[in-house]
């Protein structure tokens, strides 16, 4: 060991033996941490200052007590309470985000079979909306097929046009 010490040269990445880091002792010092803490530094963007701002917390009395709440709730208390009292702006911008924050509640939907029961109703219900389509369309048009004429004249002028209809038909569509 002693012939080892003797050769040991102090040098450029060589310090002397007395000036080397001790076992135990980290590495690098608090200032060399700093050093490379400060040049590795990430830069906050505006977002990330935006919400460190808002998470602050700060002193409010609510109901005679003190408490301490984040800037962040305590903006959304005065705009809903700017809404309550009445300012436009403030209940425009409650309506516009508080849907989009409440929970639907929990609803159970199940798909059953229908009965014949409800098959019944529905089909009353068709038939309904059938005979109103032919009432409506009846109405609008005096010459449609499948009307009673009111007169000779008009019965008459429902043959002709059916005719019409017959031959201007291609042959694979003509009435029977």
């Amino acid at each position: 060991m002693a012939n080892e010490e003797k050769r040991y040269e102090v040098g450029y990445g060589r310090p002397p033996k007395q000036y080397q880091f001790k076992k135990g002792n980290p590495g690098r010092s608090r200032l060399m941490r700093r050093r490379h803490e400060a040049k590795t530094k990430k830069y906050l963007t505006s977002l990330d200052i935006f919400a460190k701002v808002l998470e602050e917390k700060i002193p409010v009395s609510v109901g005679g007590k003190r408490k301490q709440i984040t800037k962040m709730e305590a903006l959304v208390q005065s705009v809903v309470n700017g809404a309550i009292k009445g300012d436009r702006a403030a209940l425009k911008l409650v309506l516009a985000v508080a849907p989009k924050l409440v929970e639907p509640p929990d609803v159970e939907y199940r798909i059953t079979r229908s009965t014949a029961e409800d098959r019944a109703i529905v089909d009353q219900f068709l038939e309904e909306a059938k005979t109103w389509e032919v009432e409506q369309a009846a109405a609008q048009c005096p010459h449609e097929p499948g009307r009673e004429p009111s007169s000779k004249n008009e019965a008459a002028a429902l043959e002709e046009d059916d005719v019409q209809r017959d031959d201007e038909a291609p042959p694979t569509e003509r009435r029977r």
